[in-house]
């Protein structure tokens, strides 16, 4: 139990099990939320114990259909017994298969006046139906893509709400002491091979500053540029630190490059959240609107870009007007974006 600064909001962390890089975005949220309200954070630690239980309950739930022998079979697990009771329980969770992390509090709904989780990334057709059952005893649950709430929603018999990602707005904002943005394009993650290719020759040729991963791509075909992150405040305050010194920064729609994962259900993704925030023009394909219409985009990413460093003062120009939208009244109280 980590404790908190005397508030009644009780979370559920998983950055100690889980350390990909895009998960350190949830755990921005965490933060801002424990800061606000001065939260305690259960953070389990024993990941090879959690996941064997979870495939154990699993064959139970699938053999007997029954959550109660299911749960009877499942190895003991280290738990956290709360002391005190709590206004709000607000878990939040990188994807659908960390819910069954919930049976390591086994007192959380007995303790919690409310509760309420969200649900960072959850795709249709992956869909553990015999974990969202889990989440029957939340009052609502939140997700951070917008197609599957209906289903979910179905699943777990609750109220489901379509809460949009989000990054924290000061630390990000590059006022008010502006860096140069010395740092022309900042492409991290994944991205097109093709667009790839063509700033790479404008840095051999042209000697523009392009920033992008040299991590091996993983996962299959290769289409997933992901690492471990030690500490995620730390590395959220490094990619703030970049992107408030760039002038380009791409950003597409979530796994563009996985169209088999998506299957045409388009989702918005964080990078957009994040340029806008640091006040970098924005290159690349965001999501179709919901109406299933194409968005405008203009030329592609890779073709704009041959010309990118004559156009570069523009650009800037450009960049210093996204980034007044964080100096409107207001923006300041406004934690997230």
């Amino acid at each position: 139990m980590v404790r908190g600064s005397g508030g009644s909001v009780l979370q559920l962390s998983m950055r100690r099990i889980h350390h990909l890089v895009a998960f350190c975005l949830p755990y921005e949220f965490e933060d801002v939320v424990a800061e606000v309200t001065g939260a305690d954070r259960i953070e389990p630690e024993n990941y090879q114990v959690l996941e064997f239980a979870r495939r154990v309950y699993k064959l139970g739930r699938l053999a007997t259909r029954s959550r109660r022998l299911a749960r009877a079979i499942v190895p003991r697990l280290a738990v956290t017994r709360l002391t005190r009771d709590y206004d709000l329980f607000f878990p939040v969770f990188n994807n659908a298969f960390e819910l069954f992390s919930l049976l390591a509090v086994p007192d959380w709904r007995e303790r919690c006046r409310v509760a309420a989780c969200f649900i960072s990334e959850i795709w249709e057709q992956e869909i553990p139906e015999y974990l969202l059952e889990l989440l029957a005893r939340f009052d609502h649950v939140f997700l951070g893509v917008r197609h599957p709430i209906e289903t979910v929603a179905r699943i777990a018999g609750r109220p489901c709400t379509y809460l949009p990602l989000a990054v924290d707005v000061l630390r990000f904002a590059p006022y008010p002491d502006t860096p140069a943005r010395a740092i022309d394009v900042c492409n991290i993650g994944r991205r097109s091979p093709v667009t790839h290719a063509a700033l790479l020759r404008l840095a051999r040729d042209r000697r523009i500053f392009y920033y992008y991963d040299t991590v091996r791509a993983s996962g299959e075909n290769g289409r997933q540029m992901t690492f471990s992150v030690g500490n995620a405040s730390e590395h959220r305050l490094l990619l703030a630190s970049l992107l408030q010194r760039s002038r380009y920064y791409v950003a597409n729609r979530a796994r563009v490059n996985e169209p088999e994962i998506i299957e045409g259900k388009e989702e918005i993704s964080s990078r957009f959240y994040e340029g806008v925030a640091a006040g970098a023009v924005l290159l690349g394909e965001p999501q179709c609107a919901p109406g299933g219409a194409a968005p405008r985009l203009g030329p592609p990413a890779a073709r704009r870009l041959r010309h990118a460093r004559p156009q570069a003062d523009r650009g800037d120009a450009r960049a210093r007007g996204a980034a007044a939208l964080t100096r409107r009244p207001g923006a300041r109280s406004a934690r997230r974006c």
